[in-house]
C-alpha cells in the first residue's frame, strides 16, 4: 500500500498556527492525511548526550508530523 508521510521541526507554535492546522486537517476538511501529530519535544532530547550523535531536534520544542495513504498526486484509497 502506499503512503507519504513528512516531518518538520517547529521552533515555535503560536495559537494562530494550532488553529490553522485545525483549520486544514481538522473535521470537514477534506484533507488526504490520515494522521497529523504535533509533539512537544524538550527533557532528554534537549540535552547534550555524552556521547556525540546525529540527533537534531535539540533547541527546538515541537515536531510536526503527517501521515497520508496513497501516493501524494494519486487518489488516496
Amino acid at each position: 500500500m502506499p503512503y507519504y508521510d513528512r516531518t518538520t521541526l517547529l521552533r515555535a507554535l503560536p495559537a494562530e498556527a494550532a488553529d490553522k492546522l485545525i483549520e486544514l486537517l481538522g473535521p470537514g476538511s477534506d484533507s488526504p492525511l490520515v494522521s497529523v501529530e504535533i509533539r512537544m519535544l524538550g527533557g532528554a532530547l534537549d540535552r547534550e548526550p555524552e556521547v556525540p550523535n546525529a540527533v537534531s531536534s535539540r533547541g527546538l520544542p515541537f515536531v510536526l508530523f503527517g501521515f497520508g495513504v496513497g501516493a501524494p498526486d494519486g487518489p488516496s484509497s
